[in-house]
């Protein structure tokens, strides 16, 4: 069975993924961090603490890179699926309506992100994840041109073949 113009899922999927993997990465730093001193008592090792102290270092700018990278990767995906679907022309126009809704689950995601990370526990967390919080707090401008590119790459597919 073959699928056509699943643009707009495969967007929210992005959306969702991304938005997703930043919360859970964040909530994982915290969750070692609170562990972290425990962990160095019940080793009682030098070697063991250098290991834990590398990984604290080293888990921020990790989880960053990560993010950039699944972030991009996704939004290549769904370029090459937007020029890849067989979808008639006249679809153009059902996702521009569509895309909208896509858009407004996009930003009340990024207002779920803000208000998870002004409670207290978590209020320091996005200091630490500069790249993973610039994404999410501007998830609705970051949809528009996630989306504008992908329906872009559509209308050229369809102009152009």
């Amino acid at each position: 069975m073959k699928k056509k113009g699943n643009v707009v899922i495969d967007m929210l999927m992005v959306l969702v993924i991304i938005v997703i993997f930043g919360i859970v990465g964040m909530i994982g730093f915290q969750v070692f961090t609170d562990m972290k001193g425990d962990v160095k008592i019940d080793l009682k090792s030098e070697a063991a603490e250098k290991v834990i102290d590398d990984l604290d270092t080293r888990y921020p700018s990790t989880l960053d890179g990560l993010i950039i990278i699944v972030f991009v990767g996704l939004w290549i995906a769904g370029i090459v699926s937007a020029i890849m679907s067989n979808a008639h022309p006249a679809i153009f126009g059902f996702l521009m309506f569509v895309i909208v809704f896509v858009l407004i689950a996009g930003m009340m995601l990024g207002n779920f992100y803000e208000e998870m990370f002004e409670d207290d526990n978590y209020n320091t967390m996005p200091a630490k994840f500069p790249v993973t919080n610039w994404l999410l707090t501007h998830m609705l401008q970051v949809g528009i041109i996630v989306v504008g590119s992908i329906l872009l790459a559509m209308l050229g597919k369809n102009r152009v073949g």
